[in-house]
């Protein structure tokens, strides 16, 4: 008799509704990819709550994604939604052996993702990745989930997690980027950027006051935000009282690689947000050599090029410092593969030596090794 195929879900809100859609949580695409690298004989399933909007079944980055349509609906709809979400559970538990799950946010990914895992024994763990650890959140108080089967994507969430809600995750698996292709050798110009969407968590207000505040300094100053969201109207217009119509640049949501590519042109990423997980923007921006200065810090030793800071005051000084090199920073590159390798691990398909477990190989005794 065949042993089953390993399944991995992935329970998400959301996730891209295909190779266009780059700007759709990238870090979890990125995760995707590296877990399908990474692990050939599993097989990822990806059960997306809420967006793609359309319900479907479609094949993207070597795995199966099913789309629920759910819009965020509440009522009768997040019913519906519940019994397809358990439907579609029970078929891939007859299908094959679902090896681990893994819920992305304290919410109704875990929700599902436990109750499942609870009547079938399979190994379930809520990655807590932002602002699900705040103690607004009423989801914690409703699944009381225990600290073994939460995962934080770092320290400060590990900790925030811990005040709020009084349990504290068992372990940190923190997020990763993809190297880039290549990284460009032209003289940086005097550009800041700020990418995320425009909202008020963000505090692009904060963002644009400092950037008026360099000015003086740097007349030559570009700006550059990249994003969209409900601020925009009331950005544009402080951007106008500020007298920076002619330095800030707008850009709307762009796609991944474009952002990607303003970063390597750009001497400075400022990224004033008043909370974050662990913000991937960061990341990728030391990926290519750009510095980051920043409000929210993800654990207290941060990597060379990103500078942590308390006040507007601070964050002028550290931007000038920055802006004044043309040169960037030495790239900084936290793997994505490192990630998936932490889940692996966590659900016994990948071992420290790189060795995948692969069921049919198990039934003869035989072990499959990614290093070929």
């Amino acid at each position: 008799m065949n042993a089953k195929r390993n399944i991995l879900v992935l329970l998400t809100p959301g996730f891209a509704a295909s190779e266009a859609d780059s700007s759709c949580l990238p870090m979890l695409q990125a995760l995707v990819r590296a877990l399908v690298r990474k692990a050939p004989t599993v097989e990822i399933r990806v059960l997306a709550l809420h967006y793609p909007f359309e319900p479907g079944t479609y094949e993207l980055f070597g795995a199966t994604v099913q789309a629920f349509g759910g819009r965020n609906r509440g009522g009768f709809g997040r019913w519906q939604r519940a019994r397809a979400v358990r439907a579609a559970l029970d078929s891939l538990h007859h299908y094959g052996k679902i090896a681990g799950i893994i819920s992305c946010w304290y919410g109704e990914a875990a929700d599902h993702g436990s109750s499942f895992a609870g009547t079938y024994g399979v190994p379930h763990y809520c990655w807590m990745l932002g602002q699900d650890a705040r103690v607004n959140n009423p989801w914690p108080r409703r699944l009381q989930l225990p600290g073994s089967a939460l995962v934080a994507l770092s320290a400060s969430i590990q900790a925030q997690c811990a005040s709020a809600h009084g349990v504290s995750p068992r372990c940190i698996i923190e997020p990763g980027v993809e190297a880039a292709a290549s990284l460009l050798t032209v003289e940086r110009a005097c550009l800041l950027l700020g990418v995320g969407s425009l909202i008020p968590l963000k505090r692009w207000t904060v963002f644009l006051q400092v950037a008026a505040a360099l000015m003086p300094a740097f007349p030559k100053l570009r700006v550059i935000v990249t994003g969209a969201g409900p601020e925009l109207a009331r950005l544009q217009a402080l951007s106008t009282r500020l007298g920076l119509d002619e330095v800030v640049t707008f850009a709307g949501a762009l796609p991944h690689q474009d952002v990607l590519t303003i970063m390597q042109q750009a001497r400075l990423l400022l990224h004033p947000s008043e909370y974050e997980g662990y913000s991937g923007v960061c990341q990728e921006a030391l990926s290519v050599g750009t510095p980051v200065v920043s409000f929210c810090a993800p654990h207290a030793d941060l990597p060379a090029g990103w500078t942590w800071v308390k006040t507007i005051d601070e964050m002028i000084q550290q931007a000038s410092l920055y802006l004044n090199n043309p040169d960037g920073v030495k790239p900084v590159v936290a793997s994505i593969d490192e990630c998936a390798q932490r889940w692996l691990e966590i659900f016994g398909l990948h071992r420290p030596d790189r060795i995948v477990i692969n069921p049919e190989a198990i039934a003869s005794g035989e072990k499959l090794s990614l290093n070929r």
